[in-house]
């Protein structure tokens, strides 16, 4: 995962961060969350799992 995050930080050039969330249908996931200076931050899901 650590190393997806650098990757995509050299090619986007903007800070990346590491996040696990939660949804409300149980489902977690951990994204990359992109930091490009915008109000609205998008995160790329990776990995899911359920419970």
């Amino acid at each position: 995962m650590e190393k997806l995050k650098n990757a995509v930080e050299k090619k986007l050039g903007c800070p990346i961060e590491i996040k696990e969330i939660k949804k409300n249908n149980g489902y977690t996931y951990r994204g990359l969350v992109v930091h490009d200076g915008a109000s609205i931050k998008p995160v790329i899901a990776v990995q899911g799992r359920r419970g």
